[in-house]
């Protein structure tokens, strides 16, 4: 008799392993299905993004201006300009401003003949 309840033990406690590992590979595959490659599209399109310090002030806005033209606007911790990127009808232009809020640097790079891109071809 005793021989007997060792047999069942044994045979329950491989019950239990065999049932352990067929669960944990149903998990893995619910995992994998779960978690598989998704389709990531080529291409995000949005009118405007801010990048946000810790406190939640804009730092950084990349835009599109009234003029339908797009920029670039750096701000410090208190919302106060310190570089815009932009474009106007002469071609790009790089603005550094000082701390009282004036334009202390400009940059221009002009339109290049016969199309909108700046620089060497």
């Amino acid at each position: 008799m005793e021989d007997r309840l060792h047999i069942l033990e044994a045979q329950i406690r491989q019950m239990r392993r065999a049932i352990s590992i067929f669960a944990l590979l149903l998990l893995f595959m619910i995992f994998l299905t779960l978690f598989k490659n998704r389709d990531i599209p080529n291409e995000l399109q949005v009118s405007s993004v801010d990048i946000v310090n810790d406190s939640g002030e804009v730092v950084v806005h990349l835009g599109v201006r009234s003029s339908g033209a797009g920029g670039i606007w750096v701000t410090d911790e208190v919302g106060q300009k310190l570089l815009k990127l932009n474009q106007d009808e002469s071609g790009g232009v790089i603005t550094i401003l000082a701390s009282d809020g004036s334009e202390a640097q400009i940059i221009t790079v002009p339109k290049q003949e016969g199309g909108d891109t700046y620089g060497s071809q």
